[in-house]
């Protein structure tokens, strides 16, 4: 009898552990869960070449992190760029082979296309006035080192840098322009990529690449922007839309998307520190919204969004129509 009710007992318990075993499965495997860990670990925690604006990318990547730099109307700005051979969070873990490297700058619009001599930007000065620049001027206003650009490509390479192995080493960039030209770079980035040459293992596939965007004292009261990142990809070819809002103002941003087409992802929504409660239906108007304080001191300059397509893809679809879809309007507090 008492065999019997000890098989008894290890049978149920053999059971419950059965039961538990894909709950607890669940837990570690749960979409979700994997990619907030995901989305919080650095990409470069683990290689020894890293900068402190740049940010560790394949070089099959298109769309750049980007970098807002608060910058003052008067006097010479230089932003200080270093490239490093050990993750910037830990001088002792030096690399032990030497790394040699291109620096490439370049121009680019505030979408991530190439700039060439004779493009036209148009900005507005100091005292509001709508002037024009081409590429080819701008390339002379933007300096490395002290050295400006090629009017011709309207970008530097900088080949044959070498990174020393065993120590820690560091080389350093001043990216920047002359006194008074700041407000001149209001509509353009400037793309930075530091190549690895002759790699093996992981950084033959990887490269450390950003994109920097000067907003002078000047243009912060009112300057925040909207753009879509895949527009080097046909329209058609895309499931979902990567939308990037950017400035340093203060004060309430109002995001606009059109249901018919796309719906925000849950978590970008939670990247504004949002949920699906506060997103507004106007049927009247056909759109959704939502409303949020941007600005201020320790709080984001960017946020990147996902737009994921509800109803397919529309018939003659192209870039014009996909910028109508989402919108944003921007208040000072």
């Amino acid at each position: 009898m008492k065999n019997s009710r000890r098989w008894i007992i290890l049978s149920l318990s053999l059971v419950c552990i059965a039961l538990l075993i894909p709950g607890a499965l669940a837990a570690y495997t749960n979409v979700e869960s994997i990619k907030r860990v995901v989305s919080t670990k650095s990409m470069g925690e683990d290689v020894r070449f890293s900068s402190n604006y740049l940010s560790l990318c394949d070089r099959s990547e298109e769309n750049y992190p980007r970098k807002m730099i608060s910058a003052g109307t008067q006097g010479e700005l230089q932003i200080p760029i270093s490239i490093c051979n050990y993750p910037q969070n830990d001088i002792t873990r030096t690399s032990d082979e030497s790394i040699r490297y291109t620096f490439e700058v370049r121009l680019v619009d505030l979408e991530g296309h190439s700039i060439n001599k004779d493009t036209v930007i148009y900005y507005q000065d100091a005292g509001g006035i709508r002037r024009s620049l081409t590429g080819a001027e701008l390339a002379a206003m933007c300096l490395v080192n002290g050295q400006a650009l090629s009017t011709e490509t309207c970008s530097m390479n900088l080949i044959g840098n070498e990174l020393p192995g065993g120590t820690a080493s560091t080389h350093s960039y001043r990216i920047g322009c002359a006194a008074g030209n700041v407000l001149c770079f209001r509509e353009v980035m400037i793309q930075l990529k530091a190549i690895p040459e002759g790699a093996e293992g992981l950084l033959s596939t990887k490269m450390l690449a950003g994109m920097l965007r000067f907003l002078s004292v000047a243009s912060q009261s009112n300057q925040w922007t909207g753009t879509f990142l895949d527009t080097g990809r046909a329209t058609t070819e895309l499931d979902a839309f990567n939308y990037e809002l950017s400035g340093t103002a203060e004060g309430i941003i109002k995001l606009i998307w059109k249901p018919q087409y796309v719906e925000p992802g849950i978590w970008s929504l939670e990247d504004m520190g949002l949920t699906e409660s506060d997103v507004v239906k106007d049927a009247e108007a056909g759109v959704h919204y939502v409303e949020f304080q941007v600005g201020g001191v320790g709080n984001p300059t960017q946020y990147r969004l996902q737009f994921y397509r509800t109803n397919g893809i529309p018939e003659g679809e192209n870039w014009d129509a996909v910028r109508q879809y989402v919108s944003f309007s921007f208040g000072e507090n």
